[in-house]
């Protein structure tokens, strides 16, 4: 058993690695990201409703002008929301399961369009986490991003009936 565990954890930390390097989101890279949300979603979103508290003080703080801050809890209360969402369609399997292996297994239950706006909004929380200083200042400058995690944890929210 301590052989199999090392191993796994040998394993998991060269998988970590090679993840941290692909994901180092320089400015070039997050406005990518920011053009593609705005490609495929628009550059206004729909209000949606929801009672995720995560992400009400991620409003809260970007509307103080906490911007970077208020993305990165925006962050937090989506990965959540994908983890509430895979528990409710029984598809959850601990939390070593990476997230967008999480989000790839929702394909059964909601459109291919909403499942690559949820990849282009994780891919938008994994640059936050590793983001330059450089793509901070420009970060602080879009508040209106918190409107896609406001997108993207109100679809994970509905029931899948009304997917």
């Amino acid at each position: 058993m301590w052989l199999v565990g090392q191993y796994l954890r040998t394993a998991k930390q060269l998988d970590d690695s090679s993840n941290y390097e692909a994901i180092q989101a320089g400015l070039s890279d997050v406005k990518e990201s920011i053009r593609k949300l705005h490609e495929i979603h628009g550059t206004k979103t729909q209000k949606a409703a929801t009672s995720n508290s995560f992400l009400v003080d991620a409003k809260k703080a970007v509307a103080d002008g906490h911007v970077v801050a208020g993305l990165m809890q925006a962050g937090v209360a989506f990965e959540q929301a994908v983890i509430n969402k895979a528990i409710q369609l029984k598809l959850y399997r601990g939390p070593r399961v990476p997230v967008a292996k999480t989000i790839n297994g929702f394909r059964r239950f909601m459109s291919e369009p909403v499942i690559d706006e949820l990849f282009a909004v994780w891919k938008l929380r994994n640059q936050l986490v590793h983001m330059s200083p450089e793509a901070a200042d420009e970060l602080a400058n879009s508040p209106e991003l918190i409107d896609y995690f406001e997108w993207a944890i109100s679809e994970l929210e509905k029931s899948p009936s009304n997917q």
